[in-house]
């Protein structure tokens, strides 16, 4: 080591991905899962912080030699989101992370079930992508099933009036999807977030 190599110092997250702490909540028992009000409101809150931090970022473009601002993550997901041993969340996994750019279709990246529709049509989209994929989240953390395939698809199969999933694929869950269908909520849940949710999945996000 000498004075001209270059090291990048990261934080440890001990806690693992918001994924896998959803995954293991399923094994636990009802006394010990992860409620609303003692875990997951603050991991909720905790999303949001590091996505609104993004889309209030500026970003120098070398190749264009000028500042943009707003920063789109574009792959959110439990995955990319660590936790600490202390309930904090931090979203990781900059490697799709772009300066938005309004004037031209950007690639359509990301995690197939978190995708926004515009972004699976190749269209142009901005910041509300992350908005899309963010809802996205927040039912994942919901668990109306064991994770957010099964929500979306089960809930597609009723809708399609099928007696099983044989036939239903990624192809017919875009379809409706772009049409403006989103999987009902449980209606026992609480209604500010189910109209979180649905805010910002609709087709037009707020």
């Amino acid at each position: 080591w000498d004075d001209m190599m270059l090291g990048c110092v990261l934080e440890y997250i001990d806690g693992g991905s918001l994924e896998g702490r959803l995954k293991k909540d399923w094994t636990q028992p009802t006394a010990e899962k992860m409620t609303w009000k003692r875990e997951l409101l603050s991991l909720a809150k905790g999303a949001a912080n590091g996505v609104r931090y993004l889309h209030n970022s500026r970003y120098y473009d070398e190749e264009e030699q000028v500042w943009k601002d707003c920063i789109i993550h574009r792959d959110l997901k439990p995955d990319n989101m660590l936790v600490t041993k202390d309930n904090v969340l931090k979203l990781t996994d900059f490697g799709e992370a772009r300066a938005a750019d309004l004037s031209m279709t950007m690639t359509a990246v990301g995690t197939p079930i978190y995708i926004s529709p515009e972004v699976m049509r190749n269209d142009r989209y901005d910041l509300k992508a992350d908005t899309y994929s963010f809802g996205v989240v927040l039912a994942a953390m919901v668990r109306a099933e064991k994770n957010i395939v099964d929500f979306f698809f089960d809930r597609l199969q009723k809708k399609m009036g099928k007696k099983n999933r044989m036939g239903i694929g990624i192809g017919s869950l875009n379809r409706y999807l772009d049409r403006g269908w989103r999987p009902p909520l449980p209606v026992e849940f609480y209604p500010k977030l189910t109209r979180l949710i649905s805010r910002c999945w609709a087709k037009d996000p707020t």
